[in-house]
């Protein structure tokens, strides 16, 4: 028996995704994954803050393993697809002055020598009414973007969950990133902001919006391709990617994206759990990256 996750689930705010997103962590019990042994488990309830800390402190302890070399190439693609990440928030509602909103993650696709698109998490778009999509980039900037093409089949589908993004023009030096299909058995990196929260310029996790237009890293979850359709990652250091990480950059050690980010997965046994963290592959949206943009004459 498996349980599958819903990464973005919020409508009402941050408050509502940070209760969420511990009571899916398999009734609140803090979760990270370590290279030597398979995904540990300790008890105890802690904070949303805690927990993404603790899934950053098993990926110093992974890249901390590897050797010197191997451990430079790593850091520094981690530094490149890290730039490429941006916030996104989804207002799928306005009454007044009041509205709600979805939060997730995204991330710029070099589509073409002069296109520059964002790609994410279909489901994110599934009650969205307004239109208004707001993204803030690594480095702080606000970006205008608009939905240009949205599906969503169902959950652990790797050809049913993605959407892709226009966005204005960005120049030649935005950091986006190629693209190409997952192979099986390939080390990925997965890159999110869950619940809007990311890491601070003086290396803290913070709550995105307090923090407003500052730059901002995303949290990083390393993993594996178990299998590439539909497309499922075993995780290898990290914390589970949970609320607000729909739509996160899933990329290849040669910083290439392959996939985003669309649900998590467990299976309980015995001794703890089996889990796993389910994507779109690129393959599936390729087209859309690479359509000719539009224009006013179109």
């Amino acid at each position: 028996m498996s349980r599958n996750v819903k990464l973005v689930n919020g409508r009402r705010g941050a408050l509502f995704l940070a209760i969420l997103s511990l009571g899916c962590a398999s009734e609140g019990r803090y979760i990270a994954y370590e290279s030597a042994r398979p995904v540990a488990a300790t008890e105890g309830v802690v904070t949303f803050v805690d927990f993404l800390e603790g899934g950053r402190a098993a990926v110093r302890d992974y890249l901390q393993s590897l050797p010197s070399a191997e451990r430079a190439d790593l850091e520094a693609t981690i530094e490149r697809a890290s730039a490429a990440c941006t916030r996104l928030e989804i207002i799928t509602e306005r009454s007044g002055l009041s509205y709600s909103q979805i939060s997730g993650s995204a991330v710029l696709v070099r589509a073409g020598y002069h296109t520059v698109r964002l790609a994410t998490a279909g489901h994110s778009f599934q009650e969205a009414r307004s239109g208004e999509v707001r993204v803030t980039l690594r480095d702080g900037r606000k970006i205008t973007t608009r939905l240009l093409q949205a599906r969503f089949d169902e959950f652990g589908s790797s050809t049913g969950d993605w959407a892709v993004l226009e966005t204005e023009d960005l120049g030649q030096e935005v950091p986006a990133l190629p693209f190409r299909a997952p192979k099986a058995g390939e080390l990925v990196l997965v890159l999110s902001y869950p619940n809007q929260m990311g890491v601070s310029e003086d290396g803290t996790v913070v709550y995105g919006a307090a923090y407003g237009g500052s730059p901002l890293a995303p949290i990083l979850t390393v993993g594996r391709v178990s299998d590439t359709s539909p497309l499922t990652l075993e995780p290898i250091a990290g914390s589970l990617p949970l609320g607000g990480a729909s739509g996160g950059a899933i990329v290849n050690r040669q910083g290439e994206l392959i996939g985003v980010l669309s649900g998590t997965g467990w299976t309980p046994g015995r001794r703890g759990a089996d889990y796993w963290i389910n994507g779109a592959t690129v393959e599936a949206f390729a087209h859309e990256l690479s359509a000719r943009p539009k224009t006013s004459r179109d």
